[in-house]
């Protein structure tokens, strides 16, 4: 994404009714952008601000500066990606990054007074880091600590089965004041329409969820053959406004069919006991 697309989803009509913006992105980590800091520094201060990253990059002085724009914000998390308690375990899953890396990072901002959560995916092979995991956490505050199982079919890493991950997942935490948003689904309705949530890609283009947005021409069929919307050329509630969102994704969002999309993809559906 640009700075001056940017400078258009940040016109006034697109945030009157604006609370959050989560950086996190489907296909590249936010803090790997080169106008990151820019990005958030031209927001406006009355905003909640949460990042995902696997944070295993970036200078020290970076995370210095990251921290120190982010308290100037109503509330902010930086949510970091430790899927382990050793590099052995982590790596497993985070290619290419090292444990010690990211925890260095985030330690660097959390010393400077940033806000940072620890999440980890849980799979069968890293179970036995996460109670280690946790104790890291509360070791070097982190103000909170979230599980999430792994949905995904992997060729070297299983998903954590039901009830172990249900006797781990007792184990989150959360002591900060960033503003709840509920990720865990239990029924066939959509959290994302529910909490008013909507996913904006580096294009521009603006989609019900993070799920909708990945490879879209070639896995939802009602929409394969429409125009997609971006806030190059139109406003937000112009966008959610129009059919492709009040009639083709709704319809989407409320098929009973086992083989949409929606019933597929979504974790909330795939997994009901998130």
């Amino acid at each position: 994404m640009d700075m001056g697309l940017w400078l258009k989803i940040l016109r006034p009509r697109n945030l009157e009714k604006l609370e959050i913006i989560r950086f996190n992105g489907n296909y590249g980590d936010f803090i790997c952008h080169p106008n990151s800091i820019e990005f958030i520094d031209i927001l406006p201060r009355s905003l909640n601000i949460q990042i995902c990253t696997n944070g295993s990059i970036r200078s020290k002085d970076y995370w210095i500066q990251l921290s120190k724009i982010l308290q100037e914000f109503k509330n902010h998390r930086v949510m970091f990606a430790l899927d382990g308690a050793t590099n052995a375990s982590h790596s497993k899953h985070r290619i290419n990054t090292k444990f010690e890396n990211v925890l260095e990072n985030a330690s660097t901002f959390i010393n400077s007074g940033g806000i940072a959560g620890w999440q980890i995916i849980s799979f069968e092979e890293n179970k036995n880091d996460i109670i280690k995991a946790r104790h890291l956490a509360k070791q070097y505050g982190f103000q909170t600590f979230n599980i999430i199982n792994s949905y995904g079919d992997f060729e070297s890493l299983s998903k954590l089965n039901k009830k172990d991950f249900l006797i781990y997942k007792r184990m989150d935490f959360d002591e900060s004041n960033f503003p709840f948003i509920n990720d865990l689904n239990t029924d066939k309705d959509c959290f994302w329409t529910r909490y008013k949530q909507l996913q904006i890609m580096a294009d521009g283009t603006v989609w019900p969820c993070c799920w909708t947005a990945i490879d879209p021409f070639n896995r939802i069929d009602r929409i394969k053959d429409l125009p997609l919307l971006s806030l190059n050329d139109f406003y937000i509630d112009e966008i959610i406004e129009h059919d492709l969102f009040k009639k083709y994704f709704y319809q989407e969002i409320k098929s009973p069919d086992e083989k949409s999309f929606c019933n597929k993809n979504c974790p909330g559906r795939i997994n009901s006991f998130y």
